[in-house]
């Protein structure tokens, strides 16, 4: 028995093309920089300053 989260209070961040329906069915999709044009064109937010920031700043509420 899971969390039951709503989609929309979810994170999820990829990295590829094969994440292209996690990144758009997430409440925050997120892409590296470093991501095919497609995912970073679908997602929320690119992380430009890296995955250890953006669960850094998720986890401290800067982010919605």
């Amino acid at each position: 028995q899971g969390l039951r989260l709503p989609l929309s209070q979810t994170a999820a961040v990829g990295d590829d093309t094969n994440d292209l329906t996690m990144v758009r069915g997430a409440g925050l999709g997120a892409a590296m920089p470093t991501a095919p044009r497609v995912l970073l064109d679908a997602a929320d937010r690119v992380l430009e300053a890296g995955l250890a920031d953006f669960i850094r700043r998720l986890a401290a509420g800067e982010l919605d």
